[in-house]
């Protein structure tokens, strides 16, 4: 068990996406797996239980594990929502740090009167968290950008006004 619990609401989270809700029009199936990749590309290091919950349609709740992140499906009865609230209180009882990234108020709101201490991330924000390239790519992309910089102050670009046509290295007619 990890110290932290990160709880995803999937589908507010799909939808707050352009990538991930084009994904989502293809089928809900190909939004979902999209997600949970690019969410396992980023927890790849990180010491959290991240969990996504989903809505699901059988009879009792399902949990499966993809990647590494802990999938959720509500039973039919039951809404995404409710399941998010009775794991982030669960959690909260046993000691763990919980984070629920979604933008629905509903979830915001229960969430503050029965587990008070658990801390909020919108779905935008964490949006922007899982597209945004990594470390290492933005590192490289930092010192390609300078070295542009620094390469276009070095040179003077060719004056248009002054431009000689001929052969390059002949000498012009006046000094010859």
């Amino acid at each position: 068990m990890h110290e932290h619990m990160v709880l995803v609401d999937g589908y507010n989270v799909i939808r707050r996406s352009p990538q991930l809700a084009q994904a989502e029009r293809r089928s809900l199936q190909h939004g979902r797996d999209a997600l949970v990749t690019l969410l396992a590309a980023r927890n790849t290091k990180r010491n959290v239980d991240l969990t996504v919950v989903f809505d699901g349609d059988q009879k009792s709740e399902t949990r499966t594990v993809h990647l590494g992140i802990s999938i959720v499906y509500s039973a039919a009865g039951c809404t995404a929502d409710e399941c998010i609230i009775r794991l982030a209180c669960d959690a909260e009882a046993r000691g763990q740090r919980v984070t629920v990234a979604t933008d629905d108020a509903g979830i915001r709101a229960a969430l503050g009167s029965f587990a008070p201490t658990t801390m909020h991330q919108s779905a935008t924000q964490l949006n922007q968290q899982i597209h945004a390239p990594d470390r290492y790519r933005q590192k490289g992309y930092q010192h390609r950008m300078a070295m542009k910089q620094i390469l276009a102050t070095d040179a003077e670009p060719p004056d248009p006004k002054t431009r000689q046509s001929g052969n390059p290295r002949r000498a012009p007619r006046k000094r010859r």
